[in-house]
């Protein structure tokens, strides 16, 4: 996949940029542009602790019930001790 920002332009003031090696399974295409899936984004914000909880909580319920976020990807996620941890977070402690 080629980069999704030239390196020689400039990053808009709204965006910070994380650069990570992210598995095919974890992106999606939106209106032509590669996204990482509502999962992955959820976990990668809730790691960073930059929004409140409660907001990714709901957006977390939200993307569970529109079908964002399967319940395959849940269980993957689960496998992982620093995703599990991330996921209880989401998911208000539930396990």
């Amino acid at each position: 996949m080629s980069s999704i920002i030239r390196r020689s332009a400039a990053i808009p003031k709204a965006l910070v940029l994380h650069l990570a090696d992210i598995p095919a399974a974890e992106i999606e295409i939106v209106d032509g542009v590669p996204v990482t899936k509502a999962l992955r984004t959820l976990l990668d914000v809730a790691s960073t602790e930059a929004v409140p909880i409660e907001d990714l909580r709901a957006a977390f319920a939200e993307a569970k019930r529109t079908g964002k976020i399967t319940r395959s990807e849940i269980a993957e996620a689960e496998s992982d001790p620093t995703r599990r941890d991330l996921l209880r977070k989401l998911k208000g402690g539930k396990h």
